[in-house]
């Protein structure tokens, strides 16, 4: 299923206190002011999954409603949700958003990607860590060098569109963060994510889990579960990206 929704923003945002960041970006990224009129707005596809729209929870939505703006411009976001996705999908969902001529991507990265071929044996299993333990620990047969190919010609496509673009690692709980069950996990992960920068000044590349130096995204209060926000997360995490924005997607003149 694919939900996509299209928000301008007009009023240029407050920068987040330093409580509020989440591996904050401090330095703005190398952006000039591209040759359109200043009242062009930026495009932006914003791509994903469950971590950005779930049960009317979005926040892509939220993060418009802050009106943040890049190099004097107003910013129209455009979600393109799938629940669900593997780098597969995010990839088709890339190359239409490049036909469309965007003028910026944003694309989470998921863990489960380097380790789930899509098996169906977590299904079911309780509590909800167990489970996603399950799915970041490869079942035997898994082929994960394949996984992590799939996941660097994802990678490969977004450099090749030629769009600036700011790619980050899903936002996690801290209580996911700190449970013996994944901490070790996903830690590897973010190793095995950051070997995949591709080094491309145009892009901005977080490859490490982005809530890692956040106090305190708890499950109960800012998260349903491990990766699903609750409406007070939803706003929070609005904060931070609408302020990192204007920092990390590298416009250039066209």
């Amino acid at each position: 299923m694919t939900n996509e929704s299209i928000a301008p923003t007009s009023v240029e945002s407050e920068s987040a206190s330093p409580a509020d960041t989440i591996g904050r970006i401090d330095a703005p990224a190398t952006a000039t002011t591209p040759a359109q009129r200043l009242d062009d707005d930026v495009v932006v596809a914003w791509i994903g999954g469950s971590d950005l729209e779930l049960d009317g929870r979005s926040l892509p939505s939220a993060v418009s409603a802050r009106s943040p703006q890049i190099a004097g411009r107003s910013l129209t976001i455009v979600a393109d949700v799938t629940i669900g996705p593997l780098p597969a999908t995010i990839r088709d969902r890339v190359e239409r958003a490049a036909v469309r001529n965007v003028d910026a991507l944003i694309v989470p990265l998921s863990p489960s990607w380097l380790t789930w071929n899509g098996h169906d044996d977590c299904h079911g299993l309780t509590p909800p860590h167990a489970f996603y333990s399950c799915i970041l620990d490869p079942a035997p047969g898994t082929d994960v060098t394949a996984l992590r190919a799939e996941v660097a010609d994802l990678i490969d496509t977004i450099v090749e569109t030629g769009i600036p673009a700011y790619l980050y690692v899903i936002p996690h709980s801290i209580d996911a963060l700190t449970d013996p069950l994944l901490a070790d996990r996903l830690a590897s992960l973010d190793a095995t994510f950051t070997a995949l920068d591709p080094r491309v000044d145009r892009v901005t590349y977080v490859g490490h889990v982005v809530t890692r130096d956040l106090d305190r995204i708890s499950e109960g209060v800012e998260f349903f579960d491990m990766v699903h926000p609750t409406p007070v997360g939803v706003e929070r995490l609005a904060d931070f990206f609408a302020a990192q924005l204007p920092l990390v997607l590298r416009l250039t003149p066209n």
